[in-house]
């Protein structure tokens, strides 16, 4: 069965690998590229690097320059493959994604959540309402090839088929990315979760696409983890499943800010209901963006 198994994902990230190459030249950008400056922050990493967070660093560094800063979010709720719909810091995640929501009440910027990243850059250049627009992913869009790109790097080695999802942990190869500023994480970009809460056992629920790294990270704070309830990234059922946690009592529950966004305030106020944040650190961007 285990063998079974292996060949299945890795036939599955063969699949994966084809589709990107094929996709390619039916996505090329059509018409003119927006003269709006864009800066896409996007990771090879299938999930959890981190990208939400740095762009939220990045707009505020933007901002304090006296920017008008604009961010698009893929709306993963949404059906409607031309829509982009603007998120206010009190919007239904349901319509967007969490993130959106989490970016409308968290930085000082227009969000908007989207389908089509390349027709929503349109768009905004031509309502004159921000300087500069930041993408929440899209480094795989070959449509936004004019972009000022930046990739977080976790030092994942993604060169071979078997990196690729569902096999491992990468959505392409570096190789694809020509051009694109890498960021290693630890070097050039650091990232610290922080927890208002002694050390001690902890239940922890998160859906995220990779929940190694905030496991981790609650653990080298000297929290023990007694209890895991992992749901899968933009998962619908964290807050059903948080109250169940609740019914049973016990130890407290740390979620992250992500996923805080689905549950609602009388229930974040609840004594046993914890929510980690992430600190982020990112070089200077004035020179690079004003060059």
């Amino acid at each position: 069965m285990r063998v079974q198994n292996i060949s299945f994902r890795w036939f599955g990230a063969l699949l994966w690998r084809a589709g990107w190459l094929l996709h390619r030249p039916f996505f090329r950008a059509s018409g003119r590229r927006p003269s709006l400056p864009l800066i896409v922050i996007g990771a090879v990493r299938a999930g959890g690097a981190g990208k939400t967070p740095v762009v939220r660093q990045i707009v505020q560094q933007l901002t304090d320059q006296g920017l008008r800063v604009g961010v698009m979010v893929y709306s993963v709720e949404s059906r409607n493959s031309g829509a982009s719909n603007r998120v206010a810091p009190m919007s239904d995640w349901r319509a967007s994604s969490e993130e959106a929501v989490w970016l409308a009440r968290n930085c000082p910027a227009i969000v908007w959540g989207t389908r089509s990243r390349w027709q929503t850059w349109q768009q905004i250049a031509q309502q004159n309402e921000v300087d500069v627009l930041v993408s929440d992913d899209g480094l795989e869009d070959p449509r936004l090839q004019g972009a000022l790109r930046y990739a977080l790097d976790w030092g994942d080695s993604a060169e071979r088929i078997g990196d690729l999802v569902p096999a491992g942990l990468c959505r392409s190869w570096w190789s694809d990315h020509k051009g694109v500023v890498r960021w290693k994480v630890g070097e050039h970009v650091h990232f610290a979760t922080k927890l208002d809460l002694v050390p001690q056992k902890i239940a922890v629920l998160c859906g995220l696409g990779d929940p190694c790294r905030f496991l981790s990270d609650l653990e080298s704070l000297g929290f023990v983890i007694v209890e895991k309830q992992l749901q899968k990234d933009h998962s619908h059922g964290i807050s059903h499943a948080l109250n169940a946690m609740l019914a049973k009592g016990c130890h407290p529950i740390v979620l992250t800010e992500k996923d805080a966004i689905k549950i609602t305030p009388k229930i974040l106020a609840h004594p046993r209901v914890m929510v980690a944040t992430q600190e982020v650190l990112i070089p200077l961007l004035s020179a690079t963006f004003q060059s």
